[in-house]
């Protein structure tokens, strides 16, 4: 029989070559179970000792896999469900035939492979072990970026975009979309370290991955995340981290306070989604935020309550026929389920619930520029006007056809994309007009008109629009707004015309915010030969700038021209 295995049991790894238990003799690093000599009591220690950036790899001992085989084969199972479908978790047929695929055709040493295969490392900060990936671009002037995972996720969800986001000319892109990607492992998940006491919460593993981009030697960077790596990632912005130039997610963290009495469609569609999660998909969250020691002495000694409790989120949270294998391969989720449970670490990751216990489901105003990816299948997708509300410089807003809640690991070539499309505002040399100026609108009034078209207008000198170009790709031409002199008072129009038919990619994105911080950017188009149908209108008044023309090629719900030109202007703009 197989021996039991408790939560906060070492599990059977070789780092480097040696066991787990040879460097804690040795005093090398402190490893989850550990008794935390390192760890600072009231206060994070950034600087320590120990804090090198250290090579990483792993190799599951043959005993471990060996354990698990027999702990499946031996598993004593329940009655099936009493109804149809899965209201009462995963079906017992399903169960039994992915847990029997799982003892005998599944390959742990896959997945190894392809971990060993990054750039791995491990490093002390505030006492705790923290694993990450760490891999750069071969083109010299990427954008470093930190992506941050959730649970029951791990850097696995992001195996298929690594490649894309460092290497884009062998994937598609253009090398000025190159970013280098920093993957940590979350504490208490993967190969981090779990936390032997209380307080790690998403502030202060923000404060950390902070540090990290520091020891990286990354001045700027932009961060991502879904899931808890989107509050990581929203805390790193509200603290303000020094180097921090956006962020961008793909779980929403703007559910308003208080709903009004009367909601429009889309908003009763968005509080529907919230109140069915809250009904009926909540209880592993009620689990893990309030008892997640419990938890863990089930899931650490059955490698079948492991699955399960897994397996089940990506049902309910990928963008699924009814199958999670319609959505992720039957390997892509046993690797992320295996990492659990070779890590033992069912106890430690559920602790995050109970760590951030007090949050909400608005993280608050975040005063970075932030983009936002609306996947279909996300627990629940906001309005643009409560993003507003949190996002004030909102730079990016894309609406999806498909993918879920793991996106990264869904739909990595939409997700991919998302991201060059989102950074691409920011990035030196190629900041959009529209970016450009809602994120400096706070300096315009102190702002000469040479200052101006400096910063909002990229290659003005040139009389060449390369800001705009490099933002949308080739085959586009745009002609120069008509008065130089006034560019800050007049009224301007852009001329584009596609000769490519990638412009799909550009089904909706715009720039909003209020109050001096106005700018509303419409991307016209139709669906009816893929291509741009109008011209795009912008007047500058002051501190604001209006949309004061767009027209959608029947696309419903969006306004025509007619109702966003003032009727005195009609005849000016035609």
């Amino acid at each position: 029989m197989p021996t039991v295995r408790r939560p906060k049991q070492e599990s059977a790894m070789i780092v480097n070559g040696i066991s787990r238990r040879s460097l804690l003799k040795a005093g090398a690093c402190t490893l989850a179970g550990t008794s935390g000599l390192l760890r600072a009591a009231n206060a994070l220690a950034w600087e320590e000792e120990g804090s090198a950036l250290a090579p990483f790899t792993f190799h599951a001992s043959q005993g471990a896999l060996d354990d698990l085989k027999l702990r499946l084969q031996q598993a004593r199972l329940p009655d099936r469900e009493t109804v149809a479908g899965w209201s009462q978790g995963v079906p017992l047929a399903k169960l039994q035939a992915l847990v029997e695929y799982w003892r005998t055709g599944y390959d742990w040493r896959r997945c190894e492979a392809k971990f060993n295969g990054f750039p791995q490392y491990r490093t002390q900060i505030a006492g705790l072990g923290i694993h990450f990936l760490h891999v750069r671009s071969p083109h010299v002037d990427a954008m470093p970026i930190i992506i941050t995972h959730g649970w029951p996720g791990s850097v696995i969800e992001f195996f298929k975009v690594i490649e894309p986001l460092t290497n884009p000319t062998a994937h598609g892109g253009r090398a000025e979309d190159a970013f280098h990607v920093v993957a940590p492992s979350l504490p208490g998940f993967g190969f981090s370290d779990k936390p032997a006491e209380r307080g790690w919460n998403v502030d202060r593993i923000a404060r950390a991955w902070a540090e990290l981009m520091r020891r990286l030697g990354y001045s700027h960077y932009v961060a991502q995340g879904g899931d808890w790596g989107a509050w990581v990632t929203t805390r790193l912005a509200q603290q303000h981290s020094p180097g921090l130039l956006g962020i961008h997610l793909n779980m929403p963290l703007v559910y308003p306070q208080t709903i009004p009495a009367t909601l429009q469609p889309a908003e009763q569609r968005a509080v529907e989604s919230m109140n069915r999660f809250q009904s009926d998909g909540l209880g592993f969250f009620l689990v893990q935020e309030t008892k997640p020691q419990m938890i863990g002495y089930a899931l650490a000694d059955s490698p079948v309550g492991q699955f399960a409790w897994i397996y089940e989120q990506f049902y309910e949270h990928t963008d699924n026929n009814g199958d999670p294998e319609s959505a992720l391969t039957r390997d892509e989720m046993l690797d992320d389920i295996t990492l659990y449970w070779l890590t033992d670490t069912a106890a430690s990751s559920a602790r995050i619930y109970l760590e951030n216990a007090d949050l909400g489901a608005n993280a608050g105003v975040v005063d970075l520029p932030v983009g936002y990816s609306a996947f279909p299948r996300e627990i629940y997708c906001p309005l643009r006007s409560w993003a507003e509300a949190c996002y004030p410089k909102l730079i990016y807003w894309h609406e999806l056809d498909r993918g879920g809640h793991f996106a990264a690991f869904e739909q990595p070539a939409l997700f991919t994309e998302e991201l060059r499309a989102c950074f691409r505002l920011l990035r030196s040399g190629t900041l959009s007009p529209i970016a450009s100026a809602a994120i400096a609108a706070e300096r315009r009034s102190n702002m000469t008109k040479e200052e101006i078209i400096r910063t909002y207008y990229s290659g003005w000198e040139k009389k060449q629009w390369s800001a705009v170009d490099n933002l949308l790709g080739d085959g586009f031409t745009f002609t120069s707004p008509n008065d130089d002199d006034h560019i800050d008072k007049r009224a301007f129009k852009t001329k584009c015309w596609p000769q490519a038919d990638w412009i799909e990619r550009f089904d909706l994105e715009s720039v909003i915010a209020r109050d001096n911080e106005a700018f509303v950017k419409y991307l016209c188009w139709t669906k009816n030969g893929r291509s741009f149908r109008n011209l795009e209108y912008f007047r500058f008044e002051g501190e604001k700038v209006e949309a004061i023309e767009c027209y959608f090629g029947g696309r419903q719900g969006y306004p025509s021209a007619a109702s966003l030109v003032p009727a005195g202007d009609r005849s000016e703009y035609g």
